[in-house]
Parts: C-alpha cells; structure tokens; sequence
C-alpha cells in the first residue's frame, strides 16, 4: 500500500487539510497554533494519523464517534488515496447526521467513477459491506496496520527493553494479532460450560431412572421360576390324571360284582358325598382367594394412597422450583455480558483518566526552557501552567471519581448476575430431576391402578362362584340324608368295602388334582404380574440408555471443545504461531540492521531470550548507548512490520514516527534522522516532532497551524 493523496475536512480538529503525499519521500509533522506560534502541543499534528485509519478502518480515538466532527460543523469527511501494485483505490468516510457513509473506487484510465461513469466504483450496497470490501482489498485489520505503520516514543520500551520472555511473548501477541485468540477461547470455554449443563441434566434424569437393568433381570428370574413351577404342576397335574383314570376304570369293574340296587345306593351316596367334599373345597378355594384378594387390594391401596401422596408433594416441589426463576437465563446471560464489557470499558477509561491526572501533577522542571514546548520558562508562564494543570486536575478527579463509583456499581452488578445465572442452571438441573421422577411415579401408580382393578374384577367372579357353590352344597347335603338311610340296610361285602377304599383313592386323588390346579392358576397370575413389571422395566431400561448415550456424546463434545479451548490458549496457536515467525523477524531485524549501522545485530532464542552483538562482541541491553538502542528499537519495529505485513500478504509503504525523538539527545537525534533519510527509499516517512532543530536534516514538511476557533489547516512546504 502507497499513499497517494489525504483530504481531510473537518475531522477532529481539522478544517480542512490537503496533502499530496506523492510529491515527497519523507517528511516532517510540524505544528503551531496560530493564536501563539511558539505552541506546538495540541494543534493536530497526530490528526493527521487519526484520519488516514478513519478512511481505511472505521476507528476513531474519541468516545464517541460523532466526537470526531470538528466542533461548530455538521459532518466531517476523509478521502485517502492509495495504490496497490499498479492500481489506485479511493477510501472516502464520512459522519454526518449521526450516520456514517462509505465509498471506495478504483481508478480507471486516469478517472475516478462518477454518477455518468460506473466504470471503477467498488461501493456495495450498505456501509458494513463496502467496509468488508474494503478489507478484503487492503487485507489488514486495524491492529496489525498500527504495529506495522505507527512507531511512537513507546516502541523504544518494547521488544527490545522487555525484561523477560514473558514480556515479549506477550508484546508479541498484541502485535500480530493474536489476543483475537483469547476471545475465541472463551467462547468455546462458554459452549464446553453448556454441555457440561446439558450432561448435568442428562445425568439427573438417569440417576431418577435408578438401575432398572438389575430389576429387570430379578423379575426376569422371577418369571422364570414361575414358568419353571407351571412346568412341574402340569407334570403332576398329568400324574395325577392317569391315576385317577386308573382308579375310575377299577371302580367301574368293581361295581359290576354287587346289585344293581346296591351299586346303585352307594354309587348315588358316593357321588353324593363325593360332589360334597369337591364343593366344599371348591368353597373354601374361593373363600381363601376372596380374602387374599381383599387383603392384596387393602395393601395395594395403602402403597397408591402413599404413591399419590408423594406424587402431590413433589409435584408442588418441582411447581415451587419452577416459579424460582422469574427471568429467562438468555436475557441474565445477556446482561452479565453487558455488565463484563462495561467493568472492561470502565477499567480502561478510568486507567487513561489516572494516567492524565498523574502528569498533571508532574511539578514543571527548572530548566530555563519547556521540555514540551520549548517556551522559555517564566514565574507568568508557571503561575499560567499551574493554573491550567489545577483546573484540568479538578475537573479529572471529579470525573476520575464519578467513574469509580460506576465501575463499583458495575462490578456489583456482575457480582449478582452471576450468581442469578448459576442459581438459575442449579434450578434448571432440580426441574429436570424431580420431572423425570414425576414421570416414573406416574407410570407406578397407573400399574397399581391397573392391577387393583384385574384383582378387585378376579374377586368378583370368585365371589358369585362361592354363591353358586353354597347353594349347590344345601341341596346335595339334603340328598346325602336321604340316601344314607337307605344305605344302611343294604348288605355289604368285601366288594363293597373295596368299592369304599378305591372310591376313597380316587376323592383324594380329586382333591389333589384341584389343588395342583389352583396352583397353576396362582403362577399364572404371577406371570402377568411379572411381565407387567418387565415391559416397564424395559422401557426404563431403554430410556436410561439413550440418556447414556446422549451423555457420551456430550462427554465427547466436551472433550473436543476443552482441546479446542486449549489449542486457542496462550500456549496453544499463538505459541505455535510466535515460535514460526522468530526466525524470519530475526532475519529482517538483523537485515534492517546491517543497512542502517553494520556491526549491528540481535538473536532471539527458542525461549524468547534476546542477545544483542556490537562487532561479534555479545551486549547486555544496558550496556548499549541511547543511539544504540533506538537503532536496534528501529530495526526491530520495521523487521516485525515486515513479517506482519508479510503473513497477511500485503506490502505497506507508509511509516508514521511520532514524536520518537522527544526523549533522544543531540546525538542520537542525528543518528535518528540518519535512519530516516535511509528509510525513505523503502517507505512513505512521516515524522511527528517538537523539535524545530531537525528541519536542517529534511527537506519537506507538513506544517499544521492550529486554530481553536476555525479550525487547524496543514500544508506541505519544502525548503
């Protein structure tokens, strides 16, 4: 990038400035107010920096932006011109009205675009994207412009002076960029503190699921003993069946050996006695089922009645919790950031305004002449410096004061956002808990339900059952009556007592047979009762591992977003990023060097330690003299310019000195003006200056002239 041409009209405190930047190589920045020429401070000699970035990035050094119109005006606009190769661009910015305008061209056989001529205009459809066009174009950000183009008093206490790697390292990152990586690191931190909630969450809801893979497999061994006892009574149950067909086909031989009448009376009697005792234990059958059945429903109401109850009570916990967090955590969240950017703003501010306050209090010198200004040194000149330091000083430590009192203001309210915010994630994670246990309680008492309901369904049957047999049992007790008293006139022999005893086998036989059956109907509820349980189980069982398996997957995202997080962290990118570019910086360090004084050099080491050599002979920095460390300051200025430029593969050709010679003495101001004249052949110089005595070494110079009331004007003079 090439200066070409800078217009500035009412910007700061510019009315209107005009330079042709193609008509010179290197040239002074010298300023004066109108109202007292011998006044240099203050007339807007640093303006003229302040526009070329306005023109290019958008950034002002004022609070505000409409800060940046020139008082009495109503919009201020900075053209800058610039060439790119063999092509000329043109950044036009202006404020007007609260709104900020932008237009880039391109010249086109010698002419700009106008509203006949499109040929060349680059503006896009809205400011921001002419603004990203324009970055595009020029490929740097605002940042890396400044560390590659301004070079102030400050850079001489840089790289060079730092006291430690740490110091570098850190001098470094500014420089190329780099804190762009602390921002990203804590986004992803942010992202890595969500999952972590989100597993949180999951987490809670399988810890309400319990551990229902081990119920499962109980009530799947349950189920299979149930099956295994159906297995055995069947077995018994056809046992039983064949002896009884065997004792039946007996009985039938015997009764053919005795008469008709008395086969008949005891055969009758016996079938009698016989469909009594099956009643009877048919009787006691269902009474013992309808009381098990009233008993099981007595404690299976107990257990819902408990189950409800505590249903009702968390309920109201998990409603109570709800209505804890009045506030959406989106609009806390957004506030705690607003809090966060306002403690950072209110730090920096403050940080400048105690920098002012500290130099106005600086007592003047007693030398016969202003180090600042170089006006002669009076008792009205102190008495005026002293007056216009006190009341600036009043006026700073007021604000100075107003702005304490909001930073504290601001840090308590950060102070309660972030408890809000970690109050609001705790009664979330509860929420998520108690509704996963809602719903588990839920579906346990609509199976106690269910079952209450087959049972109460099973003792109604058996109940209507144990009516028909009571009945059944009168009217055979009274048949039983009458037939015994016939019975006992008929003869009996042994065929007869043996008709008795085989009749006898075959009732307990019977009885057996119903036993075994009523045992197998027992199991078989027991089936449906444990297969009711499993489907339940097995739901729960699903459900838990999909939340695991979400939890994996969080637990891997997490992991992914904390390697990331440290990859963006100091020892991770920018680390690896400082450590490629030391030895190209020490090349062209070393390079600039040997053109500007040879014998010069420096080495960095893997560590960042710094050496300096003077012939071959090693140097601590405090050995160098003043001349010597501003030369090595240069070279390291220009040599991290050169790689800057170079990774984001562009190639300016502007450098703007300011005010660097203001701590230097006659000698080193000589050696100062040397490297100027050198540099010239590679850049578009600039130089920022109080000091009238460095006019003899330059040939051009930008004079600003000052004037509070109409406004500065600079011009190019030659002599």
């Amino acid at each position: 990038m090439d200066p070409q041409y800078l217009l500035i009209e009412d910007f700061m405190s510019h009315k209107r400035t005009e330079i042709d930047c193609t008509q010179f190589d290197s040239a002074l920045i010298v300023g004066q107010d109108k109202s007292n020429p011998r006044e240099s401070n203050g007339v807007g000699k640093s303006v003229i920096y302040h526009a070329i970035k306005y023109a290019l990035f958008g950034t002002y050094p004022t609070s505000v932006v409409d800060k940046i119109v020139r008082d009495g005006t109503e919009g201020c606009k900075v053209i800058f011109d610039f060439k790119l190769g063999s092509r000329i661009f043109r950044a036009e910015r202006s404020r007007k009205k609260g709104k900020t305008n932008l237009q880039l061209k391109e010249k086109i056989n010698n002419k700009w675009p106008d509203e006949d001529n499109k040929q060349g205009k680059k503006s896009q459809k809205t400011t921001t994207e002419t603004h990203e066009e324009l970055l595009k174009l020029i490929k740097i950000n605002d940042n890396a412009f400044s560390n590659s183009v301004l070079f102030s008093q400050n850079d001489l206490n840089g790289l060079v002076s730092a006291k430690s790697p740490e110091e570098r390292r850190g001098i470094l990152k500014d420089a190329l960029g780099l804190t762009y990586y602390k921002r990203l690191e804590e986004i992803v931190r942010k992202v890595a503190s969500e999952i972590m909630k989100e597993i949180d969450i999951y987490r809670a809801v399988a810890a309400a699921l319990g551990d229902p893979e081990t119920e499962l497999n109980e009530f799947s061994k349950c189920l299979a003993e149930s099956k295994r006892a159906i297995a055995v009574k069947e077995k018994e149950k056809e046992e039983n069946r064949v002896s009884l067909s065997a004792k039946r086909s007996e009985l039938s031989n015997l009764q053919r050996l005795v008469s008709s009448e008395v086969a008949s009376a005891h055969e009758k009697l016996t079938d009698i006695k016989n469909n009594k005792k099956q009643v009877n234990s048919e009787i006691q059958t269902a009474q013992n089922d309808v009381q098990a059945n009233i008993a099981k429903m007595t404690s299976l109401f107990s257990t819902l009645k408990e189950k409800e109850d505590g249903l009702v009570l968390l309920q109201k916990k998990c409603d109570g919790l709800r209505t804890q967090n009045p506030r959406q955590l989106s609009k806390v969240q957004k506030e705690l950031d607003a809090a966060l950017e306002n403690e950072l703003n209110g730090r920096s501010y403050i940080g400048t305004m105690e920098a002012k306050v500290n130099d106005l209090r600086k007592p003047l010198p007693d030398d016969e002449e202003c180090p600042t200004c170089h006006q002669e040194i009076t008792e009205d000149y102190k008495h005026n410096y002293q007056q216009s330091a006190n009341t600036k000083l009043t006026t700073l430590e007021v604000d100075l004061a107003n702005n304490r009192k909001k930073l504290k203001g601001a840090l308590t309210k950060k102070t309660r956002l972030q408890q809000e915010v970690s109050d609001i994630n705790a009664t979330t994670a509860k929420i998520a808990s108690m509704e996963g246990a809602l719903a588990n309680k839920k579906t346990e008492i609509q199976h106690n339900k269910d079952y209450i309901d087959r049972i109460n369904k099973l003792n109604e049957q058996r109940s209507d059952e144990l009516s028909v047999y009571k009945k059944k049992l009168e009217e055979l007790t009274k048949l039983e009556k009458s037939l015994s008293e016939t019975v006992k006139n008929l003869s009996t022999d042994d065929v007869s007592s043996k008709i008795l005893v085989v009749k006898s086998d075959i009732e307990k036989l019977e009885q057996t047979s119903g036993l075994i059956s009523s045992a197998i109907s027992t199991e078989s509820q027991n089936i449906g009762i444990f297969m009711a349980k499993i489907e339940t189980k097995t739901k729960d069982l699903t459900k838990l591992r999909t939340e695991n398996d979400k939890i994996k997957e969080r637990q891997k995202s997490y992991k992914l977003h904390k390697k990331v997080q440290k990859s963006f962290s100091s020892s991770g990118i920018p680390m690896l990023i400082i450590n490629t570019i030391l030895d190209d910086l020490q090349m062209e360090v070393n390079g600039f060097l040997a053109s500007l004084k040879p014998g010069l050099e420096l080495q960095f080491t893997e560590g960042l330690d710094l050496f300096f050599r003077i012939h071959g002979s090693e140097r601590e920095y405090a050995q160098l003299s003043g001349g010597q460390k501003m030369l090595f300051a240069f070279a390291m200025k220009l040599g991290l310019s050169v790689v800057i430029q170079r990774r984001l593969g562009v190639d300016i050709k502007l450098l703007l000195l300011d005010e660097v010679d203001q701590s230097l003495d006659d000698a080193c101001k000589d050696t100062y003006a040397e490297v100027v004249k050198k540099l010239q052949d590679t850049f578009k110089v600039l130089v920022v200056t109080h000091d009238n005595r460095l006019k003899a070494k330059f040939s051009n110079a930008i004079v600003v002239e000052g004037d509070a009331i109409n406004g500065a004007v600079a011009s190019l003079v030659s002599w």
